[in-house]
C-alpha cells in the first residue's frame, strides 16, 4: 500500500511537471503568434504573393501547434482528474472497511442509515457544516463523533435520573394533619398525667417527646 501510494504520488508530480511545461510552451507559442498580428495580409498578398503564401502557412502551422498543445493540456488534466477520483474511491472503500471492522452495525444498510442520520444531526448541532461532514473520510473521525454522541446521551440520561432520584417526597395533607393531631393529643395526655402525678418519670417522657420534635 505504501509503495502504491508513493508511485501514485510520483506519477501525479510528473504529470504536474508536464502540465507546467505545456503551459510554458503554449505561452511561448502565443508570443510567436503575436508577431503575425501586425501583418497586413491584403497588402502582402498584392505586393508579394509568394511571401504571402509562405507567411500564411507559417501562421497556420503556429496555430495548429498551439491548438495541439492546448488539447494535450486538456487531456492531461482529465487524466489527472480521473486518477484523483479513482484514488478517492479506493480510499473510501478502505476506510469503510475499517469502519465496519470497528463498528459491525455500519455494514447493515438499515442500521447504517439510522446511525448516519443520527450522527449527521448530532454533528450539525455541534457546529459542523454539510461540506465538512461530506468531507469526512477517515473512519476514525466518524468513530470519535459516535463516541462523543453516546457520551452526551449518557450525560443527559444521568442528569434526568439524578433529578428524579433527588426529587423531594410529597406528603399528603391528610396524612400530615393526622400525625400532627396524634402528637398533640399524646402531649396533652402526658401533660395531664404529669400534673396529676408530679412524678419525675412523667416529666422525662414529656421532655423526650419535645426533643424528638
Amino acid at each position: 500500500q505504501h509503495q502504491y501510494n508513493s508511485e501514485v504520488q510520483q506519477i501525479q508530480q510528473e504529470r504536474q511537471q508536464y502540465m507546467d511545461a505545456l503551459t510554458n510552451i503554449i505561452a511561448n507559442q502565443g508570443g510567436e503568434l503575436e508577431k503575425f498580428a501586425s501583418v497586413d495580409w491584403n497588402t502582402l498578398r498584392e505586393n508579394d504573393p509568394i511571401e504571402y503564401v509562405t507567411t500564411r502557412e507559417q501562421y497556420r502551422e503556429a496555430q495548429e501547434k498551439v491548438q495541439g498543445l492546448q488539447n494535450e493540456q486538456v487531456r492531461v488534466a482529465q487524466a489527472q482528474q480521473a486518477q484523483n477520483k479513482k484514488a478517492q474511491h479506493e480510499m473510501l472503500q478502505v476506510e469503510r472497511g475499517k469502519l465496519i471492522e470497528a463498528l459491525p452495525e455500519w455494514g447493515e444498510p438499515e442500521k447504517q442509515k439510522e446511525l448516519a442520520s443520527n450522527l449527521q444531526s448530532y454533528a450539525k448541532e455541534q457546529g459542523f457544516t454539510a461540506d465538512e461532514l461530506n468531507s469526512l473520510v477517515d473512519h476514525r473521525s466518524i468513530l470519535v463523533l459516535l463516541k462523543a454522541q453516546n457520551f452526551d446521551k449518557l450525560q443527559k440520561s444521568d442528569v434526568k435520573s439524578k433529578k428524579l432520584k433527588n426529587k423531594p417526597k410529597v406528603i399528603r395533607s391528610g396524612k400530615g394533619r393526622s400525625n400532627t393531631e396524634n402528637t398533640k393529643s399524646k402531649r396533652t395526655a402526658q401533660m395531664k398525667r404529669l400534673q396529676t402525678s408530679g412524678h419525675v418519670k412523667d416529666a422525662a417522657l414529656l421532655l423526650e417527646d419535645f426533643i424528638d420534635i
